[in-house]
Formats: structure tokens, sequence, C-alpha cells
């Protein structure tokens, strides 16, 4: 069996921000107050807390990747659902 190394990367701040107003998906971004907690936050790599707002968004990070630098992304292309702080976070380590 082979180790795969990987780390995981908070969606940049200016990314979230764009994502608050408009998801990936077109949609505008629905915040909610979380009444349970544990949602894998995505702008600051730690799960949500009871009452925390959060929003649910439509992420393509391989499309924002290759249209900035003018790649085709092809069949890798997706979005998929993340959860990040319904307001400007402090970022990982920030104990936002």
């Amino acid at each position: 069996m082979t180790d795969t190394l990987w780390a995981a990367r908070p969606i940049e701040p200016a990314v979230a921000g764009q994502l608050r107003d408009t998801d990936d998906a077109g949609r505008a971004c629905v915040p909610f107050t979380d009444t349970e907690g544990g949602a894998p936050l995505r702008c600051c790599l730690r799960p949500s807390e009871n009452g925390e707002r959060i929003a649910l968004v439509s992420y393509a990070p391989l499309r924002r990747w290759a249209a900035q630098t003018w790649a085709k992304p092809g069949a890798y292309d997706e979005q998929g659902p993340v959860f990040i702080h319904a307001e400007e976070c402090g970022g990982p380590g920030a104990g936002s």
C-alpha cells in the first residue's frame, strides 16, 4: 500500500467573498444559522459551531484555475457544495 500525501487548503478569502455574493453555479448566497454545528467550513478549515451563520454554496476550483491560466479542464470540470461562513472570517487558525 502506498501512502498518499495531501493537504486541505482553505478557499482564498477573495474567492470566498465572491461566493458570498454569487456562487459558481450562478446562485445568490443564502446564509442560515447553523443549529447543530459540525459543518466542514472551507473558509477556515474547521467545523462550524452551533449558532454560527454559514452558507452552502457551489464551488468550482478547477474552473477558476483554468480561467486564470487559460487551461482547459475538460472532463475534470466540476462544481461541488461547500460550507463557508456567511460573513468574512479570519481563515484557518483565527478562531473565527
